[in-house]
């Protein structure tokens, strides 16, 4: 019952004028003592912050980007011991931005508020909601005095959507996952910035090392027609806690029946805590595994580990710096091998095709070297070698025509005495069809020419990316500079597909990046640098994300 006035005046004395005076009711949810109440499992509410005042009284230190100047309105759920994800969208029927906004969430009473942090349109922030805890979320404008509407989503999400849930795995057993329902990954210190699906919702696990190699795996997890798909695995050590993360390792190999998994592998410390975060774009079920493998130790050709034909599987191997013997493997490396360098054998039955071993895995800890013999172990013959073939110019592989049935050994081993420590190896059947699939088999290409080539066969390159995030498989060529520009492009209606391309020199295990290209003209990619007299460049020519086709690369 209580009449108020209103005085509208101009601000200057002799200011007059017309003018249009609204007086609206504010919102209930204006302040946080009359917030109104958010069920997690209603899965969103449409809000406005029209018709509210700003709360210029909070922490202006609450997160990143804590504008307290736009109006806002506030939202309070009580914690039940669950993981929440809430996210804040401004587009009107998913289509034009309405305004940019922000949201905060706080826990404890309005009048001894703390902030857990603020996020912006469209990121996603998760935590622990502690239970006989409240929790207030306040949404505005990161604009000065912008109103709008907006949904505020808030879910609850997987126990171990957050790294400090992480769900400890048991070596040797099978865990069953999900990224449904999970919350966006904020921060991943293995992946680029500008990385694909970097903040892709994930999981998290941890395991305690062995000592041994350890292989994190989700490559039995169902197919395609279930919808499984894990689109990266990271692997950290929990040294120092979630809050300052150590990548170990990120460049996953892809597996499965559908090749829609991955799978890492890195030797472990004895006690040292690791974390491993899965991640899919799309809500995805999953198994995940860990696999720990004893080094096999220096030995003899009669007793040569046997090994099996499977790119899914590993021997792990531990050279010492104790000598193999007296047997002469000069004859299958080379002259410049030492015959007292230490080195493990292991056995491998042919399968009638091209076979390859490898020690091209995460794990191999120094420069290897290997040689196959066929024959009997009192009489080995030489079969092949990896004299020119490495995969970062350090560790290496070799590929044979195999013999249906045929017994095969291999010699892993270190270019000399000092040449030792921890590897990693498998065989698998098809080979590397690409001759220049590596950098250190790079093909020597001419200024003024062109070549037709493929990336279909080809392998992930272990390579600096000029910090433009993740490549596809590619192929390498080399030109030597004459002092002058060098253009390499692309561009060509025969190139079919998506492409990067990269320019590199030094040794090919020490690359400096001199220049990256993507969309040059459409999605094909082209470079030009100066290119010194007589210095060797090499150039890697791959895909977007996980394209690959046919080009032709003209160099002039």
């Amino acid at each position: 019952g209580v009449i108020y006035h209103v005085l509208v005046r101009g601000t200057r004395a002799s200011s007059t004028g017309n003018f249009t005076l609204a007086i609206d009711q504010l919102a209930s949810n204006n302040d946080c003592e009359n917030a109104a109440p958010f069920n997690s499992s209603a899965g969103f509410v449409f809000g406005s912050t029209r018709n509210h005042t700003a709360s210029h009284d909070l922490d202006s230190n609450c997160g990143s980007s804590s504008n307290f100047t736009a109006p806002g309105a506030w939202y309070y759920l009580e914690g039940d011991n669950k993981v929440k994800c809430v996210s804040v969208v401004t587009e009107n029927d998913f289509s034009s931005i309405d305004f940019p906004a922000l949201v905060s969430v706080f826990s404890g009473g309005c009048d001894t508020l703390k902030c857990l942090d603020t996020i912006r349109d469209s990121s996603e922030m998760s935590w622990v909601a502690n239970a006989n805890t409240s929790y207030f979320l306040y949404v505005r404008s990161e604009t000065h005095n912008a109103v709008g509407d907006f949904f505020l989503h808030l879910r609850d999400a997987p126990y171990n959507a957050i790294c400090q849930n992480a769900q400890a795995l048991t070596v040797n057993n099978v865990t069953k996952g999900t990224t449904s329902d999970s919350c966006q990954v904020t921060s991943n210190p293995c992946a680029p910035e500008d990385h694909f699906g970097k903040n892709s919702p994930g999981v998290w696990y941890s395991v305690v090392g062995t000592g041994n190699l350890m292989i994190v795996s989700t490559c039995d997890s169902p197919g395609d027609e279930t919808g499984s798909i894990v689109s990266h695995m990271s692997v950290f050590d929990a040294n120092e806690g979630c809050d300052k993360l150590n990548c170990m390792y990120h460049q996953e190999e892809s597996c499965g029946p559908d090749g829609n998994q991955k799978k890492n592998a890195w030797f472990s410390l004895e006690g040292m805590v690791y974390l491993i975060l899965v991640q899919s774009s799309t809500p995805s079920d999953f198994t995940v595994s860990i696999q720990d493998v004893e080094p096999a130790v220096p030995n003899s050709c009669s007793n040569a580990v046997p090994i099996s034909v499977d790119s899914q599987s590993f021997e792990v191997g531990s050279i010492n710096g104790v000598p193999s013997g007296s047997m002469d493997i000069t004859s299958c490396l080379n002259s410049s091998y030492s015959t007292s360098s230490a080195g493990v054998f292991y056995r491998v039955i042919g399968t009638g095709g091209n076979l390859t071993a490898s020690t091209c895995i995460p794990g191999t800890n120094f420069s290897t070297s290997l040689a196959v013999f066929s024959g009997s172990c009192t009489s080995l013959s030489c079969v092949e070698d990896s004299s020119v073939m490495t995969c970062d110019g350090v560790r290496s592989l070799a590929s044979w025509a195999s013999v249906s049935e045929r017994d095969y050994y291999i010699f892993v081993t270190g270019p000399s005495v000092e040449d030792y420590g921890r590897f990693a190896m498998n065989v698998v059947e098809g080979g590397f069809a690409v001759h220049n699939d590596f950098c250190s088999t790079a093909e020597l290409a001419t200024l003024n020419s062109t070549v037709k080539g493929s990336t279909g066969n080809a392998t992930l390159d272990d390579v600096d990316l000029c910090e433009s995030g993740e490549t596809s498989p590619g192929v390498w060529y080399s030109v030597f500079g004459t002092g002058n520009s060098v253009t390499a492009s692309l561009c060509s209606e025969e190139t079919n597909f998506d492409t990067q391309i990269r320019v590199y020199k030094g040794e090919c295990k020490a690359l400096e990046c001199i220049s990256f290209n993507d969309d040059s003209c459409d999605t094909q990619s082209e470079v030009t640098w100066t290119a010194l007299d007589s210095v060797k460049y090499y150039i890697l020519v791959s895909g977007y994300q996980d394209e690959t086709g046919n080009f032709v690369l003209s160099l002039k």
